[in-house]
């Protein structure tokens, strides 16, 4: 549906006779929805405790994105690639070859190249080397701010409504990572197929924001207010498949960081970036380890390896410009319904389309139904009915588009 249009139906007010999505929770923040239930902090945390799987405090985050995110956990579980999530990119590889595609890797895309306003190809660089590829339309899962601040010529993009939309919201918040081996196996440790969202108050969107808007003095010395912790070995049922892996087991551990603490070393080499960048990254990475083995004391004389990776490691190695995770922040303005219809795959550039966590959400489903829909806008077809009758031929089923719908 064109912008113009969009605006039309949402002034209105017709859309409110076929959805529930301008009913008064759908439009408030998720802690006063929350807060509005119920006064008990801790049943408050059980509604709210994984915010930061989309990264954005309850009292700044929209009640909508939460709803859709608890009712995916409890409709449909979670899952883990067998063999890891390296299998994701092995598996999708094939498909793209067959189809006469190719995947080029270790190549750094450094500009869309654009003719008479279309864009029509990339440059790309390896090592001293560079080279133009050209097609007839460029597809970009790399986000709103590396595609319409770094990428796009600027006499381009300067004139493209995304450009507006890259100073209107704000990138999603920081990560910091840290990750273990540990010398014994899961059986061993008496570790579970489970991910642990861990608090040290139940007052989680106060004592999150105090965190985040710390200086990193501050930050070195304190309690991280928010861990997810998961051992990913436990949870691959081919880890043990592989020579070497026998006896040993992996955690994860993540937490939320201000992109401030670290950003004077973002044009630093990776791995020499000084002592006092390694003190501030050590510092937070050694609290979260600690509080991990409060919580998991087994582990504590496992560990035989540690990475500890700060937002500027993020942006060395997936390219993020503020070392966030989930790329735009998930705001009340981002969900606002105007702006959703704005973040579309087919962008007022001749030529460009937009794919990836952006354009929907964040998170596995986000980006794969990101794909669905952008892939629908570049071939302009119903890619989605094209799922459904396959998933329908592949189930001997007769599902329609809607009761799909019902059980995502």
């Amino acid at each position: 549906m064109p912008l113009w249009l969009v605006r039309i139906v949402l002034a209105s007010g017709v859309l409110k006779l076929f959805t529930n999505l301008f009913k008064p929770e759908y439009t408030k923040c998720l802690l006063d929805v929350v807060t509005g239930l119920t006064s008990n902090k801790d049943l408050q945390t059980v509604f709210m405790y994984c915010w930061g799987d989309y990264g954005c405090p309850p009292s700044k985050s929209n009640f909508t994105m939460q709803a859709l995110l608890n009712r995916h956990f409890m409709r449909g579980g979670a899952h883990y690639p067998v063999g890891g999530a390296s299998e994701i990119a092995y598996n999708i590889i094939p498909v793209i070859e067959r189809a006469g595609g190719k995947v080029l890797v270790r190549v750094n895309v450094t500009n869309i190249i654009a003719k008479n306003g279309k864009a029509c190809g990339v440059k790309v660089s390896k090592g001293t080397e560079t080279l133009d590829i050209f097609a007839p339309m460029i597809i970009s899962s790399a986000g709103l701010y590396n595609t319409f601040e770094r990428l796009l010529p600027r006499e381009i993009a300067s004139k493209s409504y995304y450009s507006q939309i890259c100073k209107d919201l704000k990138p999603g918040i920081g990560a910091m990572n840290v990750f273990l081996g540990l010398n014994a196996s899961a059986e061993e440790l008496g570790l579970k197929r489970q991910n642990t969202w861990a608090f040290n108050d139940s007052n989680i969107d106060y004592e999150g924001q105090k965190y985040f808007d710390m200086d990193v003095e501050e930050a070195m010395d304190a309690e991280v207010p928010l861990l997810f912790i998961s051992f990913p070995s436990v949870k691959d049922p081919e880890w043990n498949n592989h020579p070497g892996r026998e006896g040993k087991t992996t955690c994860a551990i993540v937490t939320l960081a201000n992109w401030d603490w670290f950003k004077s070393w973002e044009d630093k080499q990776v791995k020499k970036r000084g002592d006092d960048y390694d003190e501030i990254k050590d510092s937070i990475g050694h609290k979260m380890i600690e509080q991990t083995c409060k919580l998991f004391p087994q582990i504590r004389d496992k560990i035989d390896v540690t990475e500890i990776a700060s937002p500027v490691t993020n942006k060395y190695y997936i390219g993020q410009p503020h070392g966030e995770i989930y790329g735009l922040d998930h705001s009340m303005e981002r969900f606002d319904p105007m702006m959703v219809a704005k973040l579309r795959p087919e962008t007022d550039v001749p030529g460009l389309f937009l794919t990836g966590q952006d354009i929907l959400s964040c998170g596995f489903t986000g980006a794969l139904f990101a794909g669905v829909i952008s892939a629908q806008a570049a071939l302009g077809r119903n890619v989605m009915g094209d799922l459904v009758k396959l998933h329908n031929k592949l189930e001997g089923t007769d599902v329609g588009i809607t009761e799909v719908r019902k059980n995502i």
